[in-house]
């Protein structure tokens, strides 16, 4: 009996839609055809039970990140199409997808799907040892107030460094793990704290210095360090408490790493103020948040200076390289259960001929919600990272490292109103976190919107016009 063959639920029927007989191109039928078939994502449909940590509490299985990304190794996940455009009149149409070696790989793989669904997929120990999956998350889109908060994280086991696999195979997880909606306060600081390696997000901020992405409409390229703007300078310089209440547009994100039972966790954090929310909008906001976040990790994954001391490797060695060579030395002996990597391992080399950079270990990026952010999809699907980016609805219930990026931005964010609700106690926001609840929407109506509301929704823009109208009233009559 294979490992997950009893995890799927019956797939649902294709939908081909409707045709009309005076399209006249066959291709274009096709092509029709096609794009109207809902894709089968076995992420969606893997149901896996609950785990024990070792307090003996029920915490989420990690399993899904692995099978994940096995299944993006073998070619079976869906590639995210590009935004859709209008194509124009004259405009040479793409028939790539249907050359013979495309409609080759397609049965090929439809054959493979139909076969995973019969009999489910075993994991391979090449990949659990070796797996690099990130998971992200965002926290504040329905508040009227405050910042939106994205984090990412990934984890990865301390065995692909010292070969100790028992700790792979049979050990408990350290504390418990649920999305930020199923645990309580209590809980998601725990999880916060073993992640980030700090009790609090004021404790972090004190510690580390925050890398600005955007600031009064400058936005800064993906490499920080090469370019820096007057805008950015200038805003570095500022205590983290001064930016929660300016009015200038900013993104700016944290990144760093912690040891907790036999994984490595790296993090991030992005934070777009209310200014920012306001001359975007809130889906752009999110999405780059998260972005930035997840992008702050790849940065640390292929920094051969990181964390030597907790991933020891061989020096000018990053751990997306190290990985990929691991993974290659092991995926000839998946077979072999008593087979261990050698403890010097021969980094695969020879890609700087094609490529700037030595081949790496490609990411698995996964995103709670419909879509993932469209910088995330051109960066890390280009033929250099060879990532895959997948969006997993209510992602944070079934991805362990989903669910613990959703705990990080709900503590941060959390953390960001208690502060400001000391700066606006008329709105009580350390109670309602800026979501329109009775009291903040009665506050807003009486007293008007703070300096940190968002002034592009509809609620906040009616309470100002309202205050508009009455002060040229108020002044009409005194005159």
């Amino acid at each position: 009996m294979s490992e997950f063959g009893a995890c799927f639920r019956p797939s649902p029927p294709l939908f081909a839609g409707a045709l009309r007989r005076s399209t006249t191109r066959w291709h274009r039928l096709n092509k029709v055809l096609y794009d109207r078939q809902p894709q089968w994502n076995p992420l969606q449909r893997l149901q896996l039970p609950l785990r024990k940590t070792v307090g003996d509490v029920p915490t989420l299985d990690g399993t899904l990140d692995i099978f994940g990304y096995q299944l993006f190794r073998d070619g079976l996940l869906s590639p995210l199409s590009p935004p859709r455009t209008y194509q124009q009149p004259g405009q040479q149409q793409d028939f790539t997808g249907f050359l013979p070696d495309a409609r080759k790989a397609q049965k090929e793989r439809t054959r493979l799907e139909a076969r995973m669904r019969k009999h489910g997929v075993v994991l391979r120990r090449s990949i659990k040892e070796t797996y690099l999956t990130i998971g992200c998350d965002e926290a504040g889109r329905g508040p009227l107030a405050g910042p939106v908060v994205g984090a990412a994280v990934c984890r990865i086991p301390l065995s692909s460094f010292n070969n100790e696999l028992c700790a792979v195979y049979d050990t408990r997880e350290e504390f418990q793990i649920f999305d930020s909606k199923s645990l309580s306060e209590g809980q998601r600081n725990v999880v916060f704290q073993n992640i980030t390696g700090y009790e609090k997000l004021f404790h972090l901020v004190a510690d580390k210095a925050f890398v600005v992405h955007h600031a009064s409409g400058d936005a800064a390229p993906d490499n920080v360090l090469t370019k820096r703007f007057p805008s950015h300078m200038k805003l570095q310089k500022l205590p983290f408490k001064k930016l929660l209440s300016m009015q200038t547009p900013y993104l700016i994100s944290y990144h760093g790493q912690n040891v907790c039972g036999n994984y490595l966790y790296l993090w991030g954090i992005g934070i777009a103020n209310h200014a920012y929310i306001d001359m975007t909008n809130i889906y752009v906001s999110s999405m780059r948040t998260m972005h930035r976040s997840c992008f702050s990790i790849w940065r640390m994954l292929n920094d051969a200076r990181f964390s030597l001391e907790r991933a020891p490797r061989p020096k000018h060695c990053s751990i997306a390289q190290y990985l990929f060579s691991r993974y290659c030395i092991a995926a000839p002996h998946d077979d072999k259960k008593r087979y261990v990597v050698p403890s010097h391992v021969e980094l695969v080399s020879g890609a700087s001929e094609f490529f700037d950079t030595e081949p790496v270990q490609p990411p698995l990026i996964l995103v709670d919600g419909h879509a993932a952010p469209e910088e995330t999809i051109s960066f890390f699907t280009e033929i250099q990272t060879g990532g895959c980016v997948q969006p997993i609805i209510e992602g944070d219930k079934r991805s362990l490292t989903i669910a613990a990026a959703s705990c990080l931005a709900k503590v941060a964010r959390d953390e960001i109103m208690n502060y400001v609700s000391t700066l606006y106690p008329k709105y009580q926001f350390a109670e309602n976190k800026g979501y329109p609840v009775e009291y903040h929407m009665r506050a807003v109506q009486r007293y008007g919107v703070s300096s940190i509301h968002r002034k592009s929704y509809k609620p906040c823009a009616t309470a100002i016009t309202k205050q508009l109208k009455r002060k040229a009233k108020e002044s009409q009559t005194c005159s």
